[in-house]
């Protein structure tokens, strides 16, 4: 039985939903990630890059929370911070920095705090 199937399994339709997010943020920050794009996101939205890597890490977390247990959502999801970080490398006009990386894992940590504390408000769990 694998880790997936063992998390407690809520309805389809949310399951389905809830995936559909991650994919959509993932390929959200990839073109982000890999683009030339962050620059143009930073001037929409006003946020700086912080705000950006606390938001899509954070967010990434809480979402596959729901679905997963903590640990290996963290586990993932940092995974995933390490990964588009080493990836910029190849990229001539991008670095790669380790303090994006830990500026995703307190996103990540805030996500999955959100989501616990939101859990306790709601009298239930999440997942």
């Amino acid at each position: 039985m694998s880790n997936l199937s063992m998390a407690r399994s809520p309805s389809e339709p949310y399951r389905f939903v809830i995936l559909a997010l991650l994919a959509c943020e993932a390929l959200i920050v990839a073109i982000f990630a890999f683009g030339s794009g962050q620059s143009e996101i930073t001037e929409l939205t006003g946020l700086n890059s912080i705000a950006l890597h606390l938001l899509a890490f954070g967010t990434a977390a809480a979402l596959a929370s729901t679905i997963w247990p903590p640990l290996p959502v963290a586990l993932g999801v940092l995974s995933s911070a390490v990964f588009v970080e080493g990836g910029q490398i190849f990229l001539p006009e991008r670095d790669a920095s380790a303090i994006d990386v830990a500026i995703g894992a307190v996103g990540i940590a805030i996500g999955l705090a959100l989501t616990w504390t939101l859990g306790l408000l709601l009298g239930r769990s999440l997942r």
